[in-house]
């Protein structure tokens, strides 16, 4: 059933997922959305029962990805969360409620040891075997 946009779409497992063919196009895909993300691949396909199958398959790989980590849908790294934290802390230490001490301490250890692993790193692909 063609939609608003001229795309063929069908629905899968429940609406999980999906599989749609563009106009002018003779090869269906597949998407799906995932916390306010839309992830999406070509299924190489030209017939739909064809595509339905590739897209299952597409669909689990993507579900292991997402379990494990290797799909984030955060676009904050740990570099600015890590910045943040900082001047939070500097306006504890100002205020007097924490130790200049702590936070120089506290400086020493994320730039020299943390900041140039996980700078760059989102939030959410960081896991206890990330750390390890």
């Amino acid at each position: 059933m063609a939609d608003a946009l001229g795309l063929d779409k069908i629905d899968l497992l429940d609406g999980r997922f999906h599989i749609f063919r563009r106009k002018n196009s003779s090869y269906w895909w597949v998407g799906l959305h995932h916390k306010g993300r839309y992830i999406r691949e070509s299924t190489k396909e030209k017939q739909q029962p064809a595509a339905a199958s590739v897209a299952e398959k597409w669909y689990f790989q993507k579900q292991s990805q997402i379990q494990s980590g290797q799909i984030v849908a955060s676009t904050k790294t740990f570099g600015t969360s890590a910045k943040q934290a900082l001047q939070r802390y500097t306006e504890a230490v100002e205020r007097g409620e924490r130790s200049i001490e702590t936070l120089r301490g506290i400086e020493v250890v994320l730039k020299s040891r943390v900041l140039p692993f996980f700078s760059r790193m989102s939030i959410d692909a960081i896991s206890n075997a990330t750390w390890f």
